[in-house]
């Protein structure tokens, strides 16, 4: 006969209300909305689909002969400069208000790069 005391009823809960919460923080089977969404404009046009390639198969060459990083981290990091490049490019080009930079920037920094990199390698497989 199994009791359960009110403290494992607590934890149940609790586990309850993290799988809960990681699970709406998922978007369309990635880690989040700002995930998705940087993946989507990539695929989205010819030019950043090329780009991504390329950025790519020099992650995939760089990492034959380094040790230390995966091509799936030199494509993260990659990826990662080159969106905030292109952020950091727009806000200087652009009048936004402070607040909405300030989401912006929230925003881009929400991205999980190795989740993107990772799907980037494997579609090349």
């Amino acid at each position: 006969m199994v009791v359960f005391t009110g403290k494992m009823n607590r934890t149940n809960k609790l586990k309850e209300k993290k799988m809960e919460k990681e699970r709406l923080n998922e978007y369309n089977g990635w880690e989040n909305y700002e995930t998705w969404c940087v993946k989507s404009w990539l695929d989205n046009d010819e030019f950043s689909q090329n780009l991504v390639l390329t950025m790519a198969e020099d992650a995939i060459e760089r990492a034959k002969g380094d040790d230390a990083f995966s091509a799936k981290h030199l494509l993260a990091i990659a990826l990662q400069d080159e969106v905030n490049e292109w952020l950091y490019h727009y806000q200087d080009n652009t009048e936004l208000p402070g607040m909405f930079n300030d989401l912006l920037s929230s925003s881009v920094g929400r991205v999980n790069y190795s989740e993107i990199a990772e799907n980037v390698l494997e579609d090349m497989e």
